[in-house]
């Protein structure tokens, strides 16, 4: 089976058709390539790919790294020039791979736990066990109680469940008919429990 990472190189213009050019001769194509137009950068990736370096392809592409290491300064610094960032991210936890030439050119990593939306969050303190997006819509009338007492106009938080919301696990969290948050059960359960908390210690954003 073998043992498989994920790559991915940010990099500048100049360096991204030195980049381009290798993957072609090599038949290494990556599975995704985005342009930050405003940046002028791209980021190259590929998916669940050995990446081992006694592959021909692989080699190549970090031949490819040392050329761009061995680029002056100025050239490298250059908006549309050789900088370039790389990180490969193994299966084993601890397995991070990286190497730069241009500390501006940011690509950054994050590790999380791959929580099933199906899963139930379990009340510690009722020792029951509630559907998420029930915790959310009781922490949401909760933030509701307490930001519209004592206000002359009421405001409404409520969780929005979208048309894939099932399939990608992304919802919208709605203040006042507006998208306050759009992101994972998880994170917008969060978010409110943290809104929830300043209210009941005077805390709020726009409070006097």
């Amino acid at each position: 089976m073998g043992y498989y990472s994920e790559v991915g190189i940010k990099c500048r213009k100049k360096a991204f058709e030195m980049f381009r050019e290798v993957w072609n001769e090599h038949n290494i194509y990556p599975d995704v390539v985005l342009i930050d137009k405003e940046r002028n950068e791209y980021l190259i990736a590929w998916n669940f790919v050995k990446w081992y370096s006694k592959f021909q392809e692989v080699s190549a592409i970090t031949e490819v790294m040392d050329k761009l290491d061995d680029m002056p300064d100025s050239d490298i610094e250059a908006e549309d020039g050789y900088g370039y960032t790389f990180t490969r991210i193994g299966e084993d936890t601890c397995d991070i791979e990286s190497r730069t030439n241009n500390y501006e050119v940011e690509l950054w990593v994050r590790r999380e736990l791959d929580i099933d939306p199906e899963w139930k969050v379990l009340d510690v303190q009722g020792g029951l066990h509630m559907d998420l997006i029930d915790v959310i819509n009781e922490d949401t009338r909760l933030w509701e109680r307490l930001n519209n007492q004592d206000k002359l106009m009421d405001s409404y938080l409520y969780l929005n469940e979208c048309k894939n919301s099932k399939e990608n696990g992304m919802y919208q969290l709605i203040l006042n008919g507006t998208e306050l948050w759009y992101g994972t059960l998880e994170e917008i359960n969060a978010i409110v429990k943290s809104m929830c908390t300043r209210l009941e210690h005077n805390d709020f954003l726009g409070d006097d």
